[in-house]
């Protein structure tokens, strides 16, 4: 059943099939519905979760009443992820989350994605306080990706395809896979950057690059974070290079070859 909370923009499921409909719902009970919580363990069934335009800031949160839960992803398909519509040409922000939950990665796109179109480059993508253990965690090649806090063994494909990552709080990512870099920025564009955000304490440890750049992107280290990176093949795979090298004030980075 579908609940909604004392705010009128949070509600809890307990089916794949709830969050399906609070998250899509726009013009019904649930149009309102920008947070959901689950209340079970959870499977991603043979469908996708398509965060409408008229709500371009969705969280799914996997506690509630101090319980934490584990969402399980269904197959290797990009039409059964957690995604946003189409943003069109003029490029709509938008802002998905999923956060304080255990993920089973079975998909090799991940849990959420978007489509391979520019019309995505405003969409972002954010695990937060998430415990990830499988193949590939997110798909979005046009849009940026975040993680911040909790830990990622990802054994198959990339950590993520993406444009753009940004890395926070208190992180560790364990990728295995030996023929692919964690984290795949394949597009040519000038706007790239991998960002570890202020304060942030970030372990990498990968089997093959950290990054797969087809051209020029900004690596940043901010002000007082603690990188610390051990890969075969360094922080960067391909011919390119970074454009821009900024390690910011008392922040320290260590990377191991």
């Amino acid at each position: 059943m579908i609940t909604i909370l004392e705010n009128p923009a949070e509600a809890t499921v307990e089916t794949f099939a709830e969050l399906k409909t609070a998250v899509e719902d726009t013009t019904g009970d649930y149009k309102a519905i920008t947070t959901v919580y689950l209340t079970q363990d959870m499977t991603h069934a043979n469908a996708a979760v398509t965060v409408p335009l008229s709500k371009p800031a969705v969280v799914i949160d996997g506690t509630y009443g101090g319980v934490r839960h584990q969402f399980t992803t269904y197959s290797n398909s990009l039409s059964y992820l957690i995604t946003t519509a189409n943003p069109g040409t003029g490029k709509q922000a938008m802002d998905v989350t999923m956060r304080h939950m255990d993920i089973i990665g079975n998909n090799y796109y991940g849990a959420m994605g978007a489509a391979d179109s520019n019309n995505f480059f405003n969409v972002t993508l954010t695990y937060e306080d998430v415990n990830y253990t499988g193949a590939q965690t997110m798909y979005n090649r046009y849009g940026a990706v975040r993680y911040i806090g909790g830990s990622y063994d990802i054994n198959y494909h990339e950590v993520a395809e993406c444009g753009r990552v940004t890395l926070g709080g208190n992180l560790t990512i364990n990728h295995t896979m030996a023929s692919y870099s964690s984290f795949w920025m394949n597009y040519n564009a000038s706007d790239q950057y991998f960002r570890v955000l202020e304060g942030a304490d970030v372990t990498i440890t990968a089997a093959y690059a950290v990054v797969y750049i087809s051209t020029g992107a900004q690596f940043i280290v901010e002000d007082n974070a603690r990188l610390v990176i051990e890969a075969p093949l360094g922080i960067a795979f391909n011919t390119a290079a970074y454009a821009a090298f900024t390690i910011g004030q008392g922040a320290y980075f260590k990377c191991t070859q």
